[in-house]
This record gives structure tokens, C-alpha cells and sequence, in this order.
């Protein structure tokens, strides 16, 4: 039994560090440059042993995707529960999410296809509704017609400055204020 436990801890140290070793490359020099092939130079392994964890490439971004939106998921939870009143949580969920994007930029490009070709748009679908009901349980039984609103100026603002047009990131981080602080008061009666 206690073989099980250490190889199944293993497993997943390594499925970790595949993850880490991606993201990294990614990071230096774009998703184009992941490859199995440098991933394994990266962690000290063979080739062979990452495809024991991922079919291809696109498999791994897949992997790298969902982990993303479970950070990103994670890091809205601990902002909402920093406060009870329901327009400062939405104010600092927005935040977790604008800093996140600020903080991860190669995987949120990843997860939200900014730049790149979004690795799988159905499989994500779970993964991405969580995003959305922790929002939804902050503003309630809204129409979404706002929400999405707010989503698209806030995820515009932030593709813009991923994909390296010409607004300084200052400039887009008083719109974001203002937007988040305009619609929060549409969202969010208390």
C-alpha cells in the first residue's frame, strides 16, 4: 500500500513539473517553442516519459489550460472571502482576475485563446463555468446580459494589452477601475 501512495505522489510531482517546464517555456520564448522534446531537456527526463503523461502537445496545453482556470478559479475564492458585502467582493474578484492576467499573461493567452488559438474551446467548457458561477453567486439572479458586459471590457482590456497594442498598461488600468466600479453598481443592489 505505502508503494501506491509514493507512486502515485510521484506521478504527480512529475505531472507537475511537465506543467511548470511548459509554462516556463512559454514564457521565454511563446507557446510555438513547447515541445515534448524541450520540456523533457527542462525536467531531466526522456522524451518518452512526457508522453506517458501527454498524448501531444496539444493534450499538455489542454492540461496547462485547466490548470490555469483552477488558479485562476482559486484566486477569485480567496478574494471573495476577504469580504461579506457583495460589491466589494465583485470589486476584488475583478481585481484577482485583472492582476492574474497581469501575473500570468502566457497562460491567460493560453486559457482565453488571446493571441493563440484557444487548445480546445468544448473540452473547457467546465473549467470555465466555474469562473462564471463564482461571479454569479456574487451579483445573484441578474440578467447576464450585464455580467457578460463587464466580462468583455474587462477580458478587452486585457487582450489588448496581451496582444501588445499601443494602450499603456496605466491608462487601461483606470478604465478597468472605472468600468469595474461602474458595473459593480449595476450588479451588485447592496
Amino acid at each position: 500500500m505505502r508503494f501506491n501512495k509514493l507512486t502515485f505522489s510521484h506521478r504527480k510531482s512529475i505531472y507537475c513539473k511537465i506543467l511548470r517546464a511548459a509554462l516556463l517555456i512559454s514564457k521565454k520564448s511563446g507557446w510555438s517553442s513547447v515541445s515534448m522534446r524541450k520540456i523533457a531537456e527542462a525536467i531531466g527526463y526522456t522524451p518518452p516519459v512526457i508522453y506517458e503523461y501527454f498524448e501531444n502537445k496539444a493534450a499538455l496545453l489542454l492540461g496547462l489550460t485547466r490548470y490555469g482556470f483552477v488558479v485562476l478559479s482559486g484566486e477569485l475564492m480567496q478574494a471573495r472571502s476577504a469580504s461579506a458585502v457583495p460589491k466589494q467582493q465583485l470589486l476584488l474578484m475583478c481585481k484577482a482576475y485583472w492582476d492574474f492576467a497581469s501575473d500570468e499573461p502566457e497562460l491567460y493567452r493560453l486559457m482565453f485563446g488571446v493571441g493563440t488559438t484557444r487548445s480546445d474551446p468544448n473540452g473547457l467548457e467546465k473549467a470555465s463555468a466555474k469562473i462564471d458561477s463564482l461571479f454569479c453567486e456574487v451579483i445573484g439572479d441578474l440578467p447576464l446580459a450585464p455580467y457578460y458586459t463587464c466580462w468583455s471590457v474587462l477580458h478587452g482590456l486585457i487582450a489588448i494589452k496581451l496582444i501588445g497594442k499601443s494602450l499603456p498598461w496605466k491608462i487601461s488600468e483606470q478604465i478597468f477601475a472605472k468600468a469595474v466600479s461602474d458595473f459593480t453598481n449595476v450588479l451588485v443592489k447592496n
